[in-house]
């Protein structure tokens, strides 16, 4: 059952990563979004290790919502 904030996929290609399949479906692969993958999928990480970090064609995996929230950062002044 997927978890509030979190969507389902299918692997539809041989050979992807998790990085770049994070990076293709939630357009970053910043902010532990990856991390927050492998948390989601109880024994992914196990799989990725045995099959050379490639997921399985046809796998469904809960990736995270991207984070939609508007960034801000600190300003700094060189000169005060």
């Amino acid at each position: 059952m997927a978890r509030a904030n979190t969507q389902r996929i299918q692997v539809s290609r041989q050979n992807v990563m998790l990085d770049k399949l994070c990076f293709e479906v939630l357009e970053t692969d910043a902010g532990g979004v990856v991390e927050a993958s492998l948390g989601l999928n109880h024994g992914l990480a196990a799989a990725l290790r045995r099959s050379q970090h490639r997921l399985e064609l046809h796998q469904i995996l809960e990736m995270p919502e991207p984070d939609t929230s508007p960034k801000t950062f600190e300003q700094v002044k060189l000169w005060d």
